[in-house]
């Protein structure tokens, strides 16, 4: 409940500093054909994100089926829409509905939709930090979009150091992450007919997620596949932005959408469902300091990229949840 309020505070906020009708009016210009032309878009990304997925799960040695990975790529995108903290969140749950559609193990499914979650990330910040080295070479960098620069710059460095670091001490990582998780869910051995799990449980759950995490690493090449999938479909999600910023009448760089885009999915990170309102908040702010554009357009456009690439297909991606919650798992069917 805190989140959604913390949601609702947001969007209140959002929408007053915006002005309401300014931003009323810069909506119903779009036609209904340009929005359902960003709609279309939108299915695209889905394609290329749920043939990564597909890739990888055959890696993992799953023989699951193309549109079976497809829909639960759909299906983990509303996952990560209702859920805090947007994948850090969202990944659990999806990881389970995974085990429950395909029969794999928890740990397997967590590895296979943190990585190509993980990937998609990696595409969109080095698409990102190529935009800001081409406004860079072009000379027409000036202090918004320095800042800009120096943010996703110092966001990959960061990135790439923390993955490295955690990756070196990944069993040590393992072992102390187990000793506090059983000391924290020690207290459900006072409840009835429940046991907590052991620390060796949770290690060995663990050490599961890293061996599928190094077999996964043992393949470059499909890997380097999966990379330019969820870099294809990160310049497809530019251009819903893209598009809806041409809709409002709004001129700006593809580049420029690219560089801004990255920056806007740190909003993601807020304990709010899917970064409900930070995600919109940041996206605005960035394209009124990088474009000059006035903040209804970009507040529009900042609605509209959101309702066609995350909070509509989330809806199908509901109804593909609720058909594997209330149909038989894979493990009851065999």
């Amino acid at each position: 409940m805190g989140c959604i309020f913390i949601s609702i505070i947001f969007a209140v906020g959002y929408t007053w500093l915006i002005g309401p009708s300014a931003l009323w009016q810069a909506l119903t210009s779009v036609s209904s054909w340009q929005f359902g032309f960003l709609l279309l878009i939108s299915i695209v990304p889905m394609i290329l994100w749920g043939s990564g997925f597909y890739v990888i799960l055959r890696r993992l040695g799953h023989e699951g089926s193309f549109v079976v990975s497809i829909l639960l790529m759909n299906a983990s995108g509303f996952l990560n829409t209702i859920t805090p903290f947007g994948q850090l969140g969202g990944n659990p749950p999806a990881a389970l509905l995974i085990k429950r559609a395909l029969g794999t193990d928890f740990e397997t499914a967590l590895a296979a939709i943190g990585l190509i979650n993980a990937t998609n990330r990696l595409a969109s910040l080095f698409l990102g930090f190529l935009a800001a080295s081409y406004l860079g070479w072009q000379l027409v960098v000036e202090r918004a979009f320095n800042t800009a620069i120096f943010t996703l710059t110092g966001v990959i460095v960061a990135a790439v150091f923390a993955v490295g670091f955690l990756w070196q001490y990944r069993y040590m990582l393992v072992d102390y992450s187990s000793w506090v998780l059983s000391i924290i869910s020690k207290p459900l051995d006072y409840l009835p007919r429940i046991t907590a799990p052991s620390q060796q449980r949770f290690q060995q759950h663990g050490v599961q997620f890293i061996e599928a995490l190094e077999l996964l690493a043992t393949a470059p090449a499909q890997l380097a596949l999966v990379f330019g999938l969820c870099m294809a479909g990160q310049i497809f999600i530019a251009g819903i932005l893209w598009t809806a910023l041409t809709a409002l009448g709004a001129e700006s760089l593809f580049v420029t959408v690219l560089l801004v885009i990255p920056i806007a999915k740190l909003g993601a990170v807020a304990p709010t469902p899917g970064g409900l309102g930070a995600a919109e908040t940041i996206l605005t702010g960035a394209l009124v300091t990088m474009t000059g554009m006035s903040s209804a357009v970009a507040g529009a456009a900042a609605l509209l990229y959101r309702a066609s690439a995350f909070w509509i297909p989330a809806l199908s991606g509901g109804f593909i949840t609720a058909w594997y919650l209330t149909h038989k798992s894979a493990s009851q069917k065999t």
